[in-house]
């Protein structure tokens, strides 16, 4: 009898202390969007950082949140919850390369691909499971890569990224039908903490359209993970944390012409190790009490491949290695790693927001980074503001973005230290071919504004972006012959906005991009003229569309 009634007493407190909802998957059309600037126009969720994505539901004010959100409730009891999960069909076109803008499971390519998703969410007692799954279709139509205008010397230095990064020029030169896990996963909640198993795209970080350690820039990869669901308050402030432990899976792609070889003798290519890698990271992030708005944070990631990890017996790296010294690693296992502070600031009053991401590769700790800050750093900066029209809950929304990843050219030159390739981890910080973080990829620095008008259900505007294409690579390749002439620069021009009617919500994204020097090629007709030449200048038009439906109630 008394085993009876502490079993009962057991499920009692779990179904009063457990707080279960849903999550927002990262990239959610519209809804993240909005959810965010919530926080600027209401009291919703002022202690939610957004620096751990994805976000639950259960923290938001339920007057803000619309039921086609989410999916067609099919069961709806105390203990027991059963959702079917909104259609979504995802459409992307390059019409002359790729251009890759945080598209998860999409392929860096040229021509058409689309990517359906449906799925079921279940909830029982204190147990959550979500599966919904994508399946994808890619053209793959081919496209010019690296030239073969440009020389031995050339071809030698851009394999440097090649042969220290697993980011091939195609994934596929056909078409191609895959089926993925999706947005999947099963956690466990207890009070404001889950335990679970996700095959999820992660975003640590304040920024909008980059982060420096993850996003959804590739697919999601399977993790574990023990998290706040929802932030913790204390007599200090509240926090937000999450510890993973994942598996970072191998491309199976090559890089071009891999029978090139430099002065007769040496191969370009050097095969991967055929081993995946284990990622260990954590992510804490602190409120403080006395500072409406602000929000700071600290990420760490560390990975190794699988064989290396489980000799060393440290599957949690990220709780053990943040402090520890680069003496006494065996340099064959050195790990990769990788560091960043956050910072966000809101000010309601204004309708201001304000973060800065500043991180660190090649993390050796916090001395180091003390000493030489501008060694491996990379940053995030950016802000948003908005106005109030005449027409009420009408705003007009103006945005900027700033990511820097190039390197100081004393640094660059003097050895391979680009974001996110590591001459140990062969295969670089990436997944199934894609950049983890920041997808503008190593040596890159992209500048981003836009200006919207919007309301509740509405969203129109424009979006201008200058991305400068892998500045490492050019300072290694160029900078001896101070060829100025020769950066591979794109200049982007873009309409988009959403809607939402009743239970359809549409999103979409029509850019022209101006790729100038296009890898890094001009051409020399005028031998006398050795500043001013023609360069290799494409135009490329991207169209981007996201639809979701739900399903109506009887």
């Amino acid at each position: 009898m008394k085993k009876k009634s502490l079993y009962i007493a057991i499920l009692a407190f779990f179904q009063i202390s457990v707080s279960i909802g849903q999550v927002i998957d990262v990239g959610m059309p519209i809804v993240e969007e909005q959810l965010r600037r919530f926080q600027l126009t209401s009291d919703s969720a002022i202690h939610y950082s957004f620096f751990k994505r994805p976000l639950n539901m259960t923290y938001f004010d339920k007057a803000l949140i619309k039921d086609h959100w989410f999916g067609k409730s099919l069961l709806n009891r105390k203990s027991l919850e059963l959702i079917l999960l909104n259609m979504r069909l995802d459409l992307d076109h390059n019409s002359n390369h790729p251009y890759e803008r945080n598209n998860g499971s999409f392929n860096p390519t040229k021509g058409l691909q689309y990517r359906g998703s449906i799925g079921i969410y279940a909830r029982w007692k204190f147990i959550e499971i979500q599966v919904k799954p994508d399946w994808l279709f890619a053209q793959n139509k081919d496209y010019e890569g690296f030239s073969e205008l440009s020389g031995p010397r050339l071809w030698w230095m851009r394999y440097n990224w090649w042969t220290y990064a697993d980011h091939p020029e195609e994934h596929g030169a056909k078409d191609e039908w895959r089926l993925r896990p999706g947005q999947s996963y099963l956690k466990f909640n207890y009070r404001k903490f889950s335990l679970g198993l996700s095959s999820q795209n992660l975003w640590w970080g304040p920024g909008k359209n980059n982060a420096l350690l993850m996003t959804n820039a590739a697919e999601g990869f399977w993790h574990l993970s023990l998290e706040t669901h929802v932030p913790i308050d204390t007599k200090i402030g509240t926090f937000e944390g999450q510890l993973i432990g994942g598996l970072l899976n191998n491309s199976d792609y090559s890089p071009p012409d891999t029978s090139r070889q430099y002065g007769g003798k040496t191969n370009l290519y050097v095969p991967f190790r055929d081993e995946n890698r284990y990622l260990s990271g954590i992510h804490v992030s602190y409120q403080p009490k006395w500072v409406a708005g602000l929000f700071l944070g600290f990420s760490y990631v560390n990975q190794q491949y699988l064989g290396d990890a489980r000799g060393e017996g440290d599957m949690l790296a990220a709780l053990t290695d943040v402090f520890r010294r680069n003496e006494g690693i065996d340099d064959r296992i050195r790990p990769d790693r990788y560091a960043s502070l956050s910072m966000r600031w809101i000010w309601k009053e204004a309708q201001v927001e304000v973060y800065f991401e500043g991180g660190k590769s090649k993390f050796q700790g916090f001395k180091e980074f003390l000493m030489v800050p501008e060694k491996d750093a990379g940053f995030v900066l950016g802000f948003t503001k908005l106005f109030d029209l005449p027409r009420l809950d009408n705003f007009l929304e103006v945005g900027m973005e700033l990511t820097k990843l190039a390197q100081p050219t004393d640094y660059s030159l003097a050895e391979l230290n680009s974001w996110y390739i590591d001459q140990n981890i062969r295969h670089g910080y990436t997944h199934k071919g894609q950049w983890i973080g920041a997808g503008i990829g190593p040596g890159s620095n992209l500048s981003t504004i836009d200006l919207s008008w919007l309301n509740a259900d509405h969203k129109l505007g424009l979006v201008l972006e200058r991305e400068r294409h892998n500045s490492d690579f050019y300072y290694l390749a160029f900078e001896h012959n101070q060829d100025w002439n020769k950066y591979w620069v794109d200049y982007t021009i873009g309409i988009q906005g959403y809607t939402q009617i009743k239970g359809l919500m549409i999103q979409g994204r029509i850019t022209r991009i101006t790729s100038l020097n296009y890898q890094w090629v001009n051409i020399r007709n005028n031998p006398d003229d050795a500043y001013i030449r023609p360069g290799n200048d494409l135009i490329n038009w991207n169209f981007n569309l996201s639809v979701i439906y739900h399903l109506p109630s009887k």
